[in-house]
């Protein structure tokens, strides 16, 4: 007979921090179902409590452990059995618990539980250690060592130029200084490594040394040539999207008349964004720049020598996708980044030497180019590019013409019926080999380059640019809308009536009454950005929203907090804020670099964004929201009053959806106003976007989709695209619940949108018109 202790079947295990904290969720639901308290009240308990967890100790202290926290945890449920004498709602409906947990982590006999204690290091016993030095953190300080020496690792003074590299950008293997010195290095040859490093050149990455590089040459005599009054950007080495903004259109600089009449009509695309004037690239003073405008103006055809000599000139980088640290690629024309299109700055600052490529491409592919459409170019030296598809062009051809004279250099390109197989991802894979001087479609097929032997340059024209390959072809309901800051989700929820069902907010605490699902993040943690910032990068995310918290940035909203937190010249906080405001600009500053962060993702991600504020806000003069104008936006300004606020409400919006603009309505006075009053009122009676806005700005996203290429919802079940679910259901005769199915036959027969002035437009609340209404367009009255 054997006596052991009886298991206790109502204790679940804790081993670790996760089990921890489902755990404590589980128990805040339970209480929440009995009405003890409610769930976020128990919730914000728990991760204050959780939160302990991941705080640093001081010098030589230990962190605080699940089992301090468990102690502390059980303290706080014998001291509310102390304090509190009823578990009922009182007669204004609030639950006790609620406010014995509020109260929780400020009582100094719970939270001592949560005092670091001292760690396995200290050896103290409180009366000090005489003769030891320590610093700030409490570490002992190493005795001086005398001879030091002079140290090493140490740049030379003949390689101090901040533009030279001093570690490979593809292998991140350090670079030979010596092999780029005057002196040399003997232990290895140009392009192999010695113990020092690889011998390649620290500025363009070749295998030769940095005295014998020539664009190292022509950029140091570029900032001889160059003017104190040219830009600074006129010399950049490397291809960056031009800084846009929406202002009226400008010359732009064309070639010579003399090559111009020479050139047949080519349709050129022009999805381009105009530069403001005082932003014009003066780049004539570029060496390569005036050897183009010498060529085109002297008249004389242009050969592939004069391509050859202005390439070794302009600024070129080494193309990442590909294993090959040899070649050199010089790109220009359209962009395409977080639906904006614009004009890359090479194009800009480099026009003559574009045009004068462009100009030699004109006289070798006469044939190819007479119907021949593209937006971009590019200049590739030495480039071998691996199996890959170009997605991001348009739905057209790409001509590759030949610059120098080489051997081999084929394309290959998929093809069903082709005779030549190439090993792709484990399988082998058949296609076709083409000529260098050929048109290619090779957006949804795979290519690569074969091997060749000689230096092999080669032109590039190409479409780029598709701001619709994400969304061409995608139901709506498969794609997702993030509604950051969501408040009372009036936005998402438009969205999912609106055909995109995966629309999700994201906020502090979901409101009461709020009208779409909300997952609850404290965006001013580290943790929860990751979570939206990985959320961003998903495939079948299109667009996001933000409306940060005002509280901090309007001075002119009344309050106790409105005025003197920030102004003008202080967007960031003005000096002297201490304790609870100073916290708070802190935690407002933590959002603004949020929503620029989240900006910049979407706008490399394809992803539409918008940032919607008061006009009057401050936030638009942080240092985080002129990061975002540095990039292609488009700014549209309305009052909140025209689409049923009770307050006028002059709203900004900084976006990248063309079909937003039409948002841009301004208040024309023919009602009236209700003043302004505290805070706390002001949301009461006008809190979160009007339902008129939110439909019309849900709207307006969802005809830009479907303008991309969107499919949507369809409106009869004939153009219906079922699950294998409910096309079971309906086969079966069964009918599903709710609207998961379009009706058998269209409601309407035809839509027709009426646009006009307002005065001859049919003004009524309802559904159908009360009268008949006569379009002075037509002869018959509309009923």
């Amino acid at each position: 007979m054997s006596i052991r202790d009886k298991a206790h079947k109502d204790k679940c295990g804790i081993q670790n921090e996760l089990q921890l904290s489902e755990a404590l969720c589980r128990r805040a639901l339970s209480c929440d179902l009995l009405q003890l308290c409610t769930f976020a009240n128990m919730d914000m308990w728990h991760r204050h409590l959780l939160s302990k967890l991941s705080e640093q100790p001081p010098p030589y202290y230990a962190k605080v452990s699940m089992e301090q926290l468990l102690r502390c945890d059980k303290a706080a449920w014998v001291r509310m059995s102390e304090l509190l004498t009823s578990l009922k709602k009182d007669d204004a409906g609030n639950l006790p618990m609620d406010a014995a947990l509020d109260k929780l982590q400020y009582d100094p006999k719970i939270m001592m539980h949560l005092a670091p204690l001292p760690g396995a290091k200290w050896t103290g016993d409180g009366k000090g250690d005489k003769g030891t030095k320590r610093d700030a953190d409490g570490k002992a300080k190493l005795p001086h060592r005398p001879n030091k020496g002079a140290g090493k690792g140490k740049c030379p003074e003949a390689l101090a130029d901040s533009r030279l590299k001093h570690n490979c950008s593809k292998t991140k293997k350090r670079l030979c200084w010596n092999f780029n010195m005057q002196a040399g290095c003997k232990f290895a040859k140009a392009g192999e490594s010695c113990k020092r490093g690889l011998h390649i050149c620290m500025f363009c990455e070749q295998p030769h040394s940095l005295l014998q590089c020539p664009t190292y040459k022509a950029d140091s005599l570029l900032d001889e040539v160059l003017s104190p009054s040219a830009p600074p950007h006129a010399a950049n080495h490397v291809c960056m999207p031009a800084q846009i903004d929406p202002v009226g259109p400008v010359e732009r600089p064309k070639p010579a008349s003399s090559v111009l009449d020479r050139i047949p009509s080519v349709v050129i695309d022009e999805r381009v964004f105009p530069l403001p004037a005082e932003r014009q690239v003066h780049a004539s003073l570029h060496p390569a720049e005036q050897f183009a405008q010498n060529v085109l103006s002297s008249g004389e055809p242009v050969t592939a020598t004069c391509i050859e000599r202005p390439f070794s000139l302009l600024p070129s980088k080494v193309d990442e996708r590909f294993g090959s640290i040899s070649g050199k690629s010089f790109v220009a024309g359209v962009f395409r980044h977080g639906g904006v299109v614009g004009l890359t700055n090479t194009c800009r600052s480099f026009p003559q030497s574009v045009s004068l490529a462009i100009a030699w491409a004109m006289t070798q592919g006469e044939p190819e180019l007479s119907d021949f459409t593209f937006c971009s170019i590019a200049l590739n030296l030495n480039v071998k590019t691996e199996v890959h598809r170009d997605v991001n062009n348009d739905d057209a051809d790409n001509l590759v013409l030949p610059v120098t004279t080489f051997s081999g250099g084929h394309i290959w390109v998929q093809s069903e019926s082709g005779s030549h197989v190439l090993p792709v991802n484990g399988s082998m894979v058949p296609g076709d080999l083409h000529d260098v001087a050929a048109a290619l479609y090779a957006r949804k097929r795979l290519r690569c380059t074969m091997p060749w032997t000689g230096d092999r340059m080669v032109l590039i024209l190409f479409s780029g640019g598709d701001v619709t390959a994400k969304v061409k072809g995608v139901p709506l309901d498969s794609l997702m809308f993030l509604d950051v800051f969501c408040g009372t989700g009036g936005l998402c929820a438009s969205l999912r009536q609106l055909g995109m069902k995966l629309s999700v907010g994201f906020d502090r605490h979901a409101q009461r009454g709020c009208k779409c699902p909300v997952v609850s993040l404290d965006l001013t943690k580290p943790g929860s950005r990751a979570i939206l910032l990985d959320l961003l990068q998903q495939p079948h995310v299109v667009a996001c929203h933000l409306s940060p918290p005002v509280t901090t940035s309007c001075g002119g909203l009344q309050g106790p907090r409105s005025g003197g937190l920030r102004n003008a010249t202080h967007p960031e906080g003005v000096p002297g804020l201490q304790g609870t405001d100073l916290e708070l600009v802190q935690g407002a500053n933590a959002l603004f670099a949020l929503c620029a962060e989240v900006w910049h993702i979407c706008w490399s991600h394809g992803v539409f964004c918008s940032i919607a504020h008061p006009s009057r806000s401050i936030m638009w003069l942080s240092a985080s929201l002129r990061s975002c104008q540095s990039t292609p936006f488009l700014s549209t300004s309305l009052h909140q009053c025209m689409f049923g606020s009770y307050r006028r409400k002059a709203t900004r919006l900084l976006h990248t959806v063309p079909y937003l603009q039409k948002l841009g309505v301004t208040c024309d006075g023919g009602h009236d106003h209700e003043p302004w009053r505290s805070p706390a009122q002001n949301r009461m009676k006008d809190g979160g976007l009007p339902p008129l806005l939110c439909k019309t700005f849900a709207q307006a996203l969802v005809d830009q989709l479907v303008a991309c290429g969107a499919r949507a919802p369809a409106c009869s079940f004939a153009n219906a695209t079922l699950s294998l679910s409910l096309g079971a259901r309906v086969a079966t005769a069964t009918q599903p619940s709710g609207r998961k199915i379009p009706p058998l036959v269209p409601e309407f027969a035809r839509t027709v949108k009426l646009a006009g002035p307002a005065d001859q437009l049919p003004c009524t609340s309802k559904t159908k018109l009360v009268s008949a209404w006569a379009d002075p367009s037509v002869s018959e009255p509309a009923l």
